[in-house]
């Protein structure tokens, strides 16, 4: 199969009425042809194989079912190739879902690059045509999920970092992006208050409902807390490098005795 060929594979998960949980996936077993509709790459499904692995997964997971396909294309849009596969995916569920990802986003996007998409028929120019809508969905994660990802997060090496260093990177590049995020509310707030905007009242609801939310910063009292909070914080940090200083001191001394030690008493004897 040429390294371009197109990504297919199948989803499956539980079906309640109107709720529907894509749980897993796997991939699919299919062949390319040169030539499809639009141009693109055809994919020709190997029904008797796909069967086969359906019947073996809903075999393991008795409350699972096949609930659509998914792909992996450099866009977002779907095309005719896409519907071609969906009619094949008919077979196997009579309105299976349509996964599109997005293999090579927008550096800036702020969304997960994944698109849902049911088939539903609609009339173009006085004539019955199957068009792909888009449908809105939930990402959630399991507990077992959570737990990985924050075993795995900590034991990432860092490349001579440490965690401390890792976690104020992340803690200061949040506070820039906040930063950047406050100072264009408070131009907008100006450029109201100038007249170079209309009003948004709705923008001044919610500033005023944040700011009413925040402490006093000014008072002595705020000064007072931050004060012992950087204190105990402090005290903390130091009392942890001396444990870890005299922890590796102890180490240092016993590997010295052992060393140094043997070669006195063997000299004696």
């Amino acid at each position: 199969m040429p390294r371009d060929a197109p990504v297919v594979g199948l989803l499956f998960g539980v079906q309640s009425g109107l709720d529907i949980d894509i749980i897993d996936a796997t991939d699919a077993i299919y062949e390319v042809s040169p030539t499809g509709p639009g141009g693109e790459a055809a994919v020709v499904l190997n029904a008797e194989e796909i069967e086969k692995k359906r019947k073996l997964w809903t075999a393991v997971y008795a409350n699972y079912e096949m609930l659509g396909w998914y792909t992996l294309t450099t866009g977002s849009q779907v095309s005719p190739a896409h519907m071609a596969i969906h009619r094949d995916m008919v077979a196997y569920n009579e309105a299976p879902l349509f996964l599109l990802m997005n293999s090579a986003p927008a550096a800036d996007a702020k969304q997960l690059p994944l698109s849902i998409y049911e088939a539903e028929m609609h009339m173009i120019h006085d004539a019955p045509t199957q068009i792909f809508v888009e449908i809105p969905f939930k990402l959630e994660t399991a507990q077992a999920e959570r737990v990985a990802v924050d075993q795995i997060t900590k034991i990432t090496p860092t490349e001579g970092a440490s965690t401390l260093e890792v976690q104020n990177q992340s803690l200061t590049t949040s506070l820039r992006v906040l930063g950047k995020k406050i100072a264009v509310l408070c131009r907008a707030v100006q450029l109201m208050h100038e007249g170079a905007i209309p009003m948004d009242h709705t923008v001044l609801r919610k500033a005023s409902k944040i700011c009413q939310q925040l402490p006093a910063i000014d008072s002595s009292a705020f000064h007072e807390q931050l004060s012992h909070e950087l204190v105990d914080t402090l005290m903390m940090t130091y009392l942890s490098s001396a444990t870890k200083s005299t922890a590796a001191l102890v180490e240092l001394t016993d590997m010295y005795s052992m060393t140094y030690g043997a070669s006195s008493s063997r000299r004696m004897m």
